[in-house]
């Protein structure tokens, strides 16, 4: 999740995008990597068309309503990842049926390709949480987006029964049991 929280903490965020297709997201998306440096003007090009490319080979909606679109070229020199959440869905043809409103774009050169393997883990896992979806869709910046993450990480984080807890029961399937006797008459007085 590192470097998730990374682009969330540098504000590697573009929220409420109005787009009617995917290539718009992938323009607008390419526009703030050329406005923070990431890529050159010169190469926007070629940056829109490997997301293309690698869009018409498959599509990156994974379900959740979510698609981790990502390229891997030497227009790239680092790893980056930018959190899109789009105005209004988007039909990506995810596996589930749900439309796309989160994109988790994955840029890099070449050689990132593993490390992004695992940020598309994270993404993945991440999304699944209908907690982190609802605070996303609710989120006004990037800020919003860090506080629910770390929400999602504290509560992932801690342990699933406390063994200082009292326990309501000794065994619920003991005292269905219990109760399944007792309606059927088998512990009937005289």
């Amino acid at each position: 999740m590192k470097i998730i929280q990374q682009a969330f903490e540098t504000d590697w965020v573009l929220l409420d995008v109005e787009a009617h297709s995917l290539p718009q997201v992938f323009d607008r998306t390419v526009d703030l990597l050329v406005e923070r440096g990431v890529v050159q003007e010169d190469q926007k090009e070629e940056v829109t068309r490997a997301l293309l490319d690698r869009e018409s080979t498959a599509s990156t909606a994974i379900g959740h309503a979510v698609a981790v679109p990502h390229a891997y070229l030497d227009a790239v020199s680092e790893p980056t990842v930018v959190f899109v959440r789009l105005d209004g869905p988007l039909n990506l043809g995810a596996p589930d049926g749900i439309p796309t409103r989160y994109l988790f774009f994955l840029l890099g050169p070449s050689e990132a390709s593993a490390q992004h393997l695992d940020t598309l883990t994270n993404a993945a896992r991440l999304m699944s949480d209908e907690e982190f979806r609802y605070e996303a869709r609710q989120a006004s910046n990037s800020s919003d987006l860090l506080v629910a993450l770390d929400h999602v990480q504290q509560v992932k984080s801690r342990p699933h029964a406390r063994k200082d807890r009292p326990k309501a029961c000794a065994s619920p399937v003991s005292s269905w049991g219990a109760f399944a006797r007792i309606s059927s008459g088998e512990y009937r007085t005289t």
